[in-house]
């Protein structure tokens, strides 16, 4: 019976400590880390569990652990998350005692709707009332004896009550346009560091983006974390306590393992950015570099060597640096522990310790190429001959073609009716002639009408006389030497032949050469020397104009060579209507030009003469009949003068005669 009772009795115990202490509301997870939620933080061993708050929670928290949130405004829950025994300021429990219910608006704590126990600044109870009715000091102000002496933050102007809003950035101001100081993030005066405009107080500009705080746009007073200097560019030492440092100075106090006034030195033997790793063992007064880990003052031994002080000195290995490292190895370096050549082998070595040639090479040195054409086996290191020759190859070094191929890579087989199944090894012209009946360098073709073959089977160039890739067809018997070995059409004529095989006769209207050769082209049949006179034409396939003279005419265009017999309106061969061609009326016009010019200056100047002469005869017959007389001599010429003289005829025959008789008398 009593020990049934003690059973019952355990049971409800637990079960009011778990309802008790159960987290079943609203976690609030900062409570999870240490004793954050106790009151003075102090949490340990408990009746019922292993850690508990030992003075209690602070406000807004129950549970053992006061993890969990109590509920609405409640400072105090210790058995129930919505049961509250003490409320925030301005609430009370009410009826449900969860602390929903709201003070009046001057109480700073309550009992009740009706009833406070303490006002809020500004205001109190008057005439034995406990309501906070009486509000003595307006809301933006802070008072002194009931007077208004100064403004709450952000408002300004007591005058007024304190009802004018600081611009937003100001913390306290005096009007719109001048803050007494500013939020954090903003500052006041030039907008940079120099004297020049604009210069505004009203909290306007705004700090560098790093910069907390600050006075000016390059004087910051306060900086993000892990940020230091007048302007917040330098970074605090990842070796500085919670990455903050001092603002000038950038100096700290210093995590593990860090030294210095910047924290920005490891502790003897450690090295890296966090200085969390050893120095190598080999550094002298385990002393290394910061960043690389190097041993800055050199090796504990003398045998070895290396920034770290890892590997043996040139020439040595093993674990006390007593072995020497292999004649290959390049350098004469290799690992410390199993002899391996550090920086890889000299002198075509191959091999961990460089003791073998690399594939390709022979000799006592490994200095030697093998033979081009040795497959992956390489040749013998002693003799350098092949030990096996790649896919085609013949001969001790592989230099030669198996028999049937050729090719620089031996891959191509020579042409199947080569003589003895060999060709050249460059071209794969049979070197031995063809067998029976086949021609070509390569024989290609079954008749011995091939010069030079495209494949082993067409032929490139045929004999003379012959065409086609087997070289089996015959050119055309007017062709002048061959022909193309594709079409057939010839590459010249013979005789007056033309057209691409030669098929056509030069036109017989054609003019002749003594020199021999065709008469017309051989791509159209032109005559190439004129037509026979009375045709034109490319052939010289027209005849002439019934109307041209001589019946001659131009082989191109068939105009009348000398002009036409009668004027004959037709521009296509008489263009200037002329008795007489186009170039020999040009000449005979000239001509007539030229002798009308020169007969019309004949005409003048005889006319001219004959004048000037007249007139001096007339003055000398009239001078002489006046002052001599007639004059009658026996000489056939004075006679005739005379008697001309003395008659004073003015008839055509006597001027006539008298200009005789004055021109040979005078003269």
């Amino acid at each position: 019976m009593k020990w049934s009772l003690n059973l019952i009795l355990l049971v409800w115990c637990i079960w009011l400590n778990v309802s008790n202490n159960q987290v079943e509301g609203v976690i609030d997870e900062n409570c999870q880390v240490g004793c954050a939620c106790c009151i003075d933080r102090k949490c340990g061993p408990g009746e019922w569990f292993p850690n508990e708050c030992t003075l209690g929670c602070i406000d807004g928290h129950r549970s053992a652990r006061c993890y969990e949130l109590c509920t609405y405004n409640c400072t105090q829950c210790p058995n129930y998350r919505d049961e509250c025994t003490a409320c925030y300021g301005g609430y009370y429990p009410g009826v449900a005692r969860d602390c929903t219910s709201q003070c009046l608006p001057g109480c700073k704590t309550c009992t009740s709707g009706i009833t406070c126990t303490s006002c809020k600044e500004g205001y109190n109870n008057d005439n034995g009332r406990n309501d906070c009715s009486n509000r003595y000091c307006p809301e933006n102000c802070n008072c002194d004896n009931g007077q208004c002496t100064s403004c709450k933050d952000g408002y300004y102007d007591t005058s007024n009550k304190c009802n004018s809003l600081c611009p937003d950035n100001c913390v306290t101001c005096t009007s719109i346009t001048y803050c007494g100081s500013c939020k954090d993030g903003y500052y006041k005066g030039n907008q940079y560091d120099n004297n020049n405009p604009p210069l505004r107080n009203d909290c306007t500009y705004k700090c560098r983006d790093n910069c907390l705080q600050c006075s000016s746009y390059n004087s910051c007073l306060l900086c993000k974390t892990g940020l230091y200097g007048s302007t917040c560019d330098n970074s605090c030492s990842v070796g500085c306590i919670s990455n903050t440092c001092d603002i000038l100075t950038g100096y700290c106090h210093c995590s593990l393992n860090f030294v210095g006034k910047r924290c920005d030195k490891c502790t003897t033997g450690r090295f890296g950015n966090l200085c969390d790793q050893q120095c190598p063992p080999g550094c002298k007064s385990n002393v290394c570099d910061k960043n690389s880990g190097d041993c800055t003052d050199g090796c504990t031994i003398d045998t070895i060597v290396g920034d770290k002080c890892s590997v043996c000195s040139t020439g040595w290995y093993g674990h006390y640096c007593n072995m020497s490292c292999s004649v290959g190895c390049k350098n004469q370096q290799c690992e410390k522990n199993d002899g391996d050549c550090s920086y890889g082998c000299l002198n075509n070595f191959v091999g961990g310790q460089c003791n073998e040639c690399i594939p390709g090479k022979y000799g006592a040195s490994c200095n030697k190429g093998c033979p081009n054409n040795c497959d992956e086996k390489g040749c013998l290191k002693d003799s350098g001959n092949c030990i096996s020759c790649r896919v085609n190859f013949d001969g001790k070094n592989c230099d030669k073609c198996r028999h049937g191929f050729y090719d620089t890579l031996c891959s191509e087989r020579c042409p199947i009716n080569c003589l003895n199944g060999v060709c050249d090894r460059d071209t794969g012209t049979c070197s031995d002639g063809c067998l029976d009946n086949y021609s070509g360098d390569r024989c290609c073709i079954n008749n011995n009408n091939c010069i030079t073959c495209w494949s082993d089977t067409r032929c490139k160039q045929c004999k003379s006389g012959y065409f086609n890739d087997k070289c089996n067809k015959q050119c055309h018997h007017n062709c002048l030497m061959s022909c193309h070995i594709e079409t057939g059409l010839c590459d010249g004529c013979k005789g007056n032949f033309y057209g691409d095989s030669c098929n056509l006769s030069c036109a017989s209207t054609c003019m002749t050469q003594t020199t021999g050769g065709s008469i017309c082209q051989q791509s159209n049949g032109k005559c190439l020397y004129g037509c026979e006179d009375g045709f034109h034409g490319l052939q010289c396939s027209e005849e002439c104009s019934v109307y041209c003279n001589d019946t001659l005419c131009e082989q191109d265009d068939g105009k009348c060579t000398k002009g036409c017999k009668s004027k004959v309106k037709n521009d296509k061969i008489c263009p200037l209507t002329s008795d007489l061609g186009s170039s020999e009326q040009s000449v005979n016009t000239a001509a007539i030009s030229l002798g009308t010019f020169l007969a019309v200056s004949v005409v003048v100047n005889i006319v001219f003469m004959i004048t000037f002469i007249l007139r001096k005869y007339r003055k000398r017959v009239n001078d002489t009949y006046k002052t001599k007389g007639p004059v009658y001599e026996n000489s056939g010429i004075e006679m005739e003068c005379g008697n001309s003289a003395n008659a004073g005829s003015a008839s055509k025959h006597g001027i006539i005669q008298g200009i005789f008789c004055w021109f040979f008398l005078d003269f």
